[in-house]
């Protein structure tokens, strides 16, 4: 049986949190990196430069210390 591991983590901006995995849900991924680690990808038409900006925002306030 595998291992579970709770991690007692809230979202700073539970907001912004519930906007990511909406995106997410949509049309994104989440990969894991070699290092350990993972990134996740959100994926939309360049067209929708607002939608862009606010998911770009969104994530800073999820994850300060990310890199968007």
């Amino acid at each position: 049986m595998g291992e579970h591991l709770f991690v007692d983590w809230k979202p700073p901006d539970r907001y912004s949190y519930s906007y990511l995995l909406g995106l997410y849900l949509g049309d994104g991924y989440v990969g894991l990196r070699s290092g350990g680690g993972a990134h996740l990808l959100i994926a939309c038409d360049a067209c929708y430069t607002e939608l862009i900006d606010d998911c770009r925002t969104a994530v800073k306030l999820v994850i300060p210390e990310s890199n968007v």
